[in-house]
């Protein structure tokens, strides 16, 4: 053998003893990434209902909002639960979504707990198969009798974001929300009308209100919210409609409006503005937070929170550009017999500026942040 083809032959051997050498670390490289990508899937997923569920539970009985999600594979469905661990004894409350992942051979759970008691009925897909993966649509829903259902179902379409809650739109401005519809159908397309509902939806226009959207395609819809002169203050309730044939879907969708001081609100009409509630957020992580509300001095506002030990004892305080307490602050709350509690508050006395309340129990503490305007003159 000469020497060019010597040096060939080694080269050859030692490519191939490289590729001998890299070949496991990439393999375990993409397995790797596969798992952390489907632990994602299922932490969001889990995290998306128990913030739809506490939603929902805010709004009180009939209250209705759709989520979507995606199920990844490696789920054992028989182990996953919504509510309660199956054959749970004593006094367990029914407030955790679970859904156990299996990684290299070890389950692991993915879990929330929620504010709200969550009926036995809810469920994960398992009607689908215990080998389900893919988008899947969720129903979350107040049902008669105080507790939150979620359940899956099979449909052609969803829509996201599943609720807008709007920051302040003064009288007279517009304010624009996007809204992606997404084709669950991968061999055929789907025609969805778009049109608003209920007392809100006189606020709402559409860049479309008949979209084709291409088989496992996407397409986004412009809602554009203009609050016209008139207009009452505070919260207006509307939703978006979605449908194609006999699927039907909602997106719930609360509207803030604040005066303005021009002069189309009156001093009589801020100061008699419709009964606001504000929402202690009820996050386990701080760093996720309700957005700071905005509004002109109501007749009275209720502060509301939920997920609190049934009958504890609980300290409300609500601070003055965060360096004292108002005037009648701190009081002491008792929570009902499901952990919740509301309190009515009468701004008319205060000064306008900036506020901050909280509820504690003494070891956990929930907390967010108002503003409250001066009437216009």
């Amino acid at each position: 053998m000469g020497i060019r083809g010597q040096v060939a032959a080694e080269y050859v051997l030692l490519v191939g003893l490289l590729l001998l050498l890299i070949t496991p670390f990439l393999y375990f490289g993409f397995q790797s990434s596969g798992q952390q990508s489907r632990l994602l899937q299922a932490e969001k997923l889990v995290s998306d209902l128990a913030q739809a569920a506490d939603y929902v539970y805010s709004q009180g009985a009939g209250s209705r909002v759709t989520v979507s999600g995606i199920i990844p594979g490696g789920v054992t469905f028989e182990d996953s639960y919504i509510g309660k661990p199956p054959n749970a004894t004593g006094n367990i409350t029914s407030k955790i979504i679970n859904l156990v992942l299996q990684i290299n051979g070890i389950d692991h759970d993915v879990w929330k707990e929620t504010g709200a008691e969550l009926c036995i009925s809810s469920q994960w897909p398992s009607d689908f198969g215990g080998a389900f993966t893919g988008p899947v649509l969720f129903t979350i829903e107040v049902e008669d009798e105080g507790c939150v259902s979620i359940l899956p179902f099979d449909v052609g379409f969803f829509a996201e974001p599943p609720v807008i809650v709007t920051d302040c739109i003064t009288v007279g401005a517009s304010a624009g929300f996007v809204i992606t519809l997404t084709n669950n159908d991968e061999a055929n397309p789907v025609t969805i009308s778009v049109s608003g509902s209920g007392a809100g939806s006189s606020f709402m226009s559409f860049n479309n209100t008949n979209v084709t959207i291409p088989a496992d395609g996407t397409e986004k819809i412009l809602m554009t919210i203009t609050i016209p002169t008139g207009t009452s203050l505070g919260v207006h309730f509307g939703s978006v409609v979605f449908q194609s044939n006999d699927t039907v879907q909602e997106v719930p969708v609360d509207i803030l409006v604040c005066g303005t001081t021009d002069g189309n609100q009156t001093t009589e009409e801020c100061c008699n503005a419709t009964l606001l509630n504000y929402t202690i957020g009820t996050f386990e992580d701080e760093a996720c937070s309700i957005a700071e509300t905005v509004f002109y001095k109501p007749r009275t506002t209720v502060f509301s929170s939920t997920g609190w030990l049934p009958a504890s004892n609980l300290t409300l305080d609500l601070d003055h550009s965060n360096t004292s307490s108002a005037i009648g602050f701190p009081v002491i709350i008792a929570a009902n017999s499901t952990g919740g509690f509301s309190y009515t508050w009468n701004p008319a006395l205060q000064p306008a500026d900036n506020y901050s309340v909280s509820v504690t129990d003494g070891n956990i503490t929930r907390s967010n942040n108002l503003v409250v305007n001066a009437c216009p003159t």
